[in-house]
């Protein structure tokens, strides 16, 4: 048996600025991070405090309050200022670690409270942060007069100046513990870590300091230093809290250790001492009360019984251990293999693979090793698997029946065999295969019982027979011209799985379900199907259809036809053929046009260059339904008329510019009506033309003939008019409006860029042009000049692009 742990807290507590609050707190600690210096202030530096309390949350708990204050003293001890922590955050505190001789006590609980708030202090001060609470629980053994004595929690900020830079307090690594075990020795890491690199750590059990004012349960501001340790009641002291054996202590990993040698409820406190540079600079108390208790547990080791014994080499062990804490066993097996080392196991239920038939020890230890540990022991007997079923096999038909039976499944060669066959052609039989059984019965029973190695198992099988296979058909299509496709439709009604030969009665055959199949040759055609069945009622039907398909091609829609426009006109006579065939399925046409051209497609045409009447022929091949080729020939459907012939002479290649008088020559052509010639967009009539050009280059010149059917022909010559230089400057004029030498006017060919200037005899300009089209008139500025001499400059650019001066006199004649 073992005793429960439970932790009583009774103590009534007062929160400052909160009022009556009733809480049972049993431990905490005080710390503190240094957030650094104010960005546009380096003389404050900001801090994060952070208060651990560790309460019962048992079902006599109360509310917890949402705010504590600490205390702020400065280096002469005097309080400065109180700073209000909010709640952050509350957490369930795991109790121990894992032992398997120790029940755990799952109604014990423990919750750590967090409080937090930010504050910002003198970079050049040390301070020291104060909390303060009365009282503890009354049920605490280890100290005098445990309602009166309460928790004094200090920290030393040192000077952020001195030390250079930010301080951290130390931070426990995990939470406290809350039980231990009588007579259990116990290892449980206390330790802690320091954010400050440099900093080391001394831990050692210490008295947590006290506070002892029950009138005043949460002082504001607290107390001043000094602080006094809680008294303990002897032999118990602060280094040595509660009775032990070996005594507990704490390394300098902060690994707690030792045995604890009496039942109760104890207070420990336990010191993290943080050094920099060897110098302490600040000491982080912890506390906790842990209760003593009773913890062996109740250990019944079993292995379940062997009631079956044919199951095989492979076992499946149960596990009928008994404890009151189940959860913490520890299981070790022993299969009592003779043949291997490793014939154990450490599962709760686990299985085994036998290597042969025997009788083998199995062992059960829970918790092996521990001093709880538990011992059972059984014998099991292994023989191979009996598992045996039945097969069967034959004509399953419910016209006529014929069964085969096996023993097949699971059996030794040795295995004895006892068949019952009820209301059939035998009453049993005992071999393991049993043939050409028949049954009166639809639904007739067999029983198999199969013995070996002292067991005996036994199978009933229900048999089941089938009705006999119907053979039966149906099909879209009866008949057309090939290629025809059929879709056949399987309507038989097999049982079971089955073939099926279909005959569509031109030497071809399929195995589909439902064939698809193309005929491609006139007839009448029988269509039959045969079914076989290959399991359950093995049978065979047959099912025929006589003249089934029809196939001919008096059943074709195939026509042919076809249409072309123009069927009359001039050469080159372009004709536009097109097919207007009716068909099935698909077809190529093959146009023969008469004048020894042919080319393929439904829609075409074809250019005839010479005048006759032709034949127009169409092939038709059809494919896929229907096909056949069929032909249609029409005579003389295309008349190609007539064309004049044309036939241009020219009188010159070539000339200049200065006699530029052509000759153009048509009266040779033949077998025309009418005749015009086109030169540079102009139209003469006639057949003869006299035609002079001015100006140079090449010049593309036509002649059209036409004859009284409208069909032309042309004829066409170029000739080219070449560029030639020649200026005439006259010297004398006579403005005298008879229409007679009225301008000053130079004449040339071959000028692309022309000007004048014409200065009197005093060097004055008295005309400027640079046109031909624009010649002096005599006048200066509207008024007639006097006659006499004038004096000219003329600069022209021939058609070499080179540039010509001329200078020179004329006379102005006024008659």
């Amino acid at each position: 048996m073992h005793k429960a742990k439970h932790l009583f807290f009774t103590v009534l507590f007062v929160f400052s600025g909160i009022g009556a609050y009733c809480g049972h707190i049993i431990g905490g600690y005080l710390s503190y991070e240094c957030i650094g210096p104010l960005a546009n202030n380096n003389s404050l530096v900001t801090y994060e405090v952070t208060l651990k309390l560790y309460v019962d949350c048992g079902p006599s708990s109360s509310p917890n309050p949402l705010f504590a204050t600490i205390s702020i003293f400065n280096e002469f001890d005097v309080p400065e200022q109180s700073l209000s922590l909010s709640q952050t955050n509350i957490a369930r505190i795991p109790d121990g670690s894992f032992n398997p001789c120790v029940v755990e006590d799952t109604t014990l609980c423990a919750l750590e409270e967090t409080y937090r708030a930010t504050i910002t202090l003198d970079a050049d001060e040390p301070k020291k942060f104060v909390y303060q609470r009365c009282c503890r629980n009354v049920v605490i053994d280890n100290i005098p007069n445990p309602e009166g004595n309460g928790v004094t929690y200090v920290l030393n900020v040192p000077a952020y100046t001195n030390l250079q830079n930010c301080n951290h307090t130390p931070q426990f690594t995990s939470p406290p513990p809350l039980s231990f075990c009588k007579d259990f020795g116990l290892t449980i890491d206390l330790s802690a870590t320091d954010q400050d690199a440099t900093d080391s750590l001394a831990y050692s059990i210490c008295a947590p300091l006290n506070y002892s004012s029950k009138n005043v349960p949460a002082p504001n501001p607290a107390n001043p230093p000094p602080y006094s340790e809680l008294p303990f009641l002897s032999p118990q002291s602060g280094t040595n809290p509660i009775p032990s054996n070996p005594q507990f202590s704490i390394d300098q990993n902060g690994i707690l250790s030792g045995q604890p040698t009496q039942l109760g409820q104890y207070v420990i406190g336990y010191c993290v001492e943080e050094y920099k540079n060897n110098v302490l600079i600040n000491t982080v108390r912890r506390d906790i009360q842990i209760i003593v208790e009773n913890c062996q547990p109740i250990i019944t080791t079993a292995v379940q019984d062997q009631e079956q014994f044919c199951e095989g080499y492979t076992v499946d062990f149960e596990n009928n251990s008994s404890s009151n804490d189940l959860d913490t066993l520890l299981y070790l097996w022993n299969f009592g293999d003779p043949t291997t080392q490793a014939d154990t196991s450490r599962l709760k239920e686990p299985t085994y693979t036998y290597p042969d038939t025997g009788e083998y020890t199995i062992t059960l230890i829970t918790n092996p090793y521990y001093p709880c540990s538990d011992t059972s022991t059984e014998t099991y007997r292994v023989y191979p698997l009996l598992d045996p079923d039945i097969d069967y096999f034959g004509r399953l038909c419910e016209d006529s029946n014929s069964v085969s039976f096996a023993a097949s499944g699971q059996f030794e060669p040795y295995a004895t065999f006892e068949w019952e066959f009820f209301n059939a052609s035998i009453g049993g039989s005992t071999s393991d295969s049993v043939f050409d059984v028949s049954f009166n019965d639809l639904n007739p029973e067999v029983q198999l019982i199969v013995s070996e190695n002292g067991c005996e198992d036994t199978v009933l099988k229900n048999i089941s027979f089938f009705p006999n296979p119907i053979a039966n058909f149906t099909y879209d299509t009866t008949e057309g011209c090939y290629p025809l496709p059929v879709n056949f439709q399987n309507l038989s009604s097999p049982q079971s799985n089955a073939n099926f030969e279909w005959k569509f009665g031109d030497g071809n055959t399929s195995n589909a379900i439902n064939p698809s199949y193309t005929y491609n040759q006139n007839g009448y055609f029988d269509v039959s199907l045969i079914i076989e069945t290959t399991d359950k009622c093995i049978d065979t039907d047959t099912f025929k259809i006589d003249s089934a398909i029809y196939t001919s091609l008096e059943l074709s829609n195939n026509k042919i036809d076809f249409e072309w426009d123009p069927k009359i006109g001039c050469p080159p006579l372009k004709v536009d053929f097109s097919e207007k065939a009716t068909y099935d399925g698909k077809a190529n046409f093959i146009w023969d046009f008469g004048d020894g051209n042919s080319t393929e497609g439904s829609s075409v045409s074809h250019s005839y260059s010479r005048s006759d009447y032709y034949d127009v022929g169409l092939m038709m091949i059809t494919s896929e339904r229907c096909i056949d080729t069929l032909v249609k020939t029409l005579d003389s459907v295309i008349y190609v008329q007539e064309k004049p012939s044309a036939l241009l002479l020219v009188s010159d290649s070539t000339k200049s510019i200065k006699e530029a008088d052509f000759t153009f020559d048509g009266t040779q052509g033949l077998e025309y009506t009418t005749s015009y010639f086109l030169i540079d967009g102009k139209k003469f009539d006639g057949n003869y033309l006299n035609y002079t050009f001015n100006d140079t280059g090449h010049f593309s010149i036509q002649q059209i003939l036409t004859n009284n059917l409208g069909c032309t022909d042309t004829a066409s010559a170029e000739v080219f008019v070449y560029d030639e230089f020649e200026f005439i400057i006259p010297n004398i004029f006579t403005p005298n409006t008879d229409g007679i030498n009225d301008y000053f006017a130079p004449k040339g060919i071959g000028i692309y860029d022309y000007e004048v200037e014409i200065f009197n005899r005093f060097g004055e300009k008295v005309f400027f042009s640079n046109s031909f089209n624009i010649q002096w008139d005599g006048r200066i500025q509207g008024k007639k000049a006097q006659s006499g001499v004038y004096f000219y400059t003329i600069r022209v650019l021939d058609f070499n692009s080179k540039y010509r001066t001329y200078k020179g006199s004329l006379t102005l004649l006024r008659e």
